[in-house]
């Protein structure tokens, strides 16, 4: 054999040899993807991982959502009954719930803001009171529009009226009377060989006083010996004859209710006068 076909036998055999060796090499690369070590990489769980993420975002914020509607609608709900005015109404105006006010509903944050509302719960306390201040349409009812700078008492007593100090047993509404409150008054009276009888001197009087307090709107005195009303002027001639027949006891009060307007006679009880002789 010559030296070429040496040479020639040589290299075709170190060409076979890298042959096999590449179709080794690319059968393992194929038969095993992903090898440490090797060059393939699979993608396949990276992407798996980013989609389960996606969907647990967007669950958050529905779930988020979600909350924040019911939280919303559940403030919504919460709110509370108030009186607002109909119209413009001025100093010494006797309040009617029916004529002057109209019952609103508004979010219970709004009504902590406004100091002294009245609702339902307490509008019999101020149905009939005169207001002490101006309140213009729309404005909330409180007790402050009751509230009067220390005006004298006779200023506090309506045109043509009469204001007469009257004793009385404070025992049966000790803590409940308030100036601006209509009451019945009652006399208990006795005639020889009778026995004594209580009987209504006057009905529906506006309290012009209790004691020595003027303020419609403060605290409700305790124990006082005396109170001021607002009567006609004949009448308060009739209630201080009355008065001395009396006696020290005073007269006896029923506090009523300032929607009723019903009463069963005008002025001083014409039974009471013939009692105590009168003229009428």
């Amino acid at each position: 054999m010559s030296v070429t076909q040496t040479n020639l036998t040589a290299a075709n055999a170190t060409a076979a040899h890298t042959s096999n060796v590449t179709g080794t090499v690319r059968g393992r690369s194929q038969t095993t993807p992903g090898a440490p070590g090797r060059s393939t990489t699979n993608t396949g769980g990276s992407g798996t991982v980013m989609i389960v993420a996606i969907v647990l975002g967007l669950l958050v914020v529905i779930l988020t959502n979600v909350y924040i509607a019911m939280v919303r609608s559940e403030a919504a709900g919460r709110s509370v009954e108030v009186y607002r005015f109909n119209k413009e109404l001025q100093p010494g105006h006797v309040l009617s719930e029916r004529r002057d006010l109209v019952l609103v509903r508004i979010p219970e944050e709004f009504a902590d803001s406004i100091s002294g509302a009245i609702g339902p719960d307490n509008i019999i306390s101020w149905d009939g009171q005169r207001l002490a201040q101006s309140a213009r349409e729309g404005d909330p009812l409180t007790t402050a529009l009751f509230r009067e700078s220390r005006e004298a008492l006779d200023h506090k007593i309506a045109d043509g009226k009469r204001g007469i100090a009257l004793p009385v047993n404070s025992r049966n509404a000790s803590g409940l009377l308030r100036p601006g409150m209509l009451i019945d008054i009652l006399g208990t009276f006795s005639e020889e060989g009778d026995a004594p009888r209580t009987l209504p001197v006057m009905e529906r009087v506006r309290v012009v006083a209790v004691g020595t307090s003027t303020d419609e709107a403060g605290g409700r005195p305790g124990t006082f010996g005396s109170i001021t009303v607002e009567v006609e002027p004949d009448d308060a001639e009739a209630l201080l004859t009355i008065a001395r027949q009396v006696g020290r006891d005073g007269f006896d009060i029923a506090v009523r209710n300032p929607r009723e307007d019903r009463t069963n006679f005008v002025g001083v009880n014409a039974t009471v006068k013939d009692l105590i002789g009168i003229q009428q």
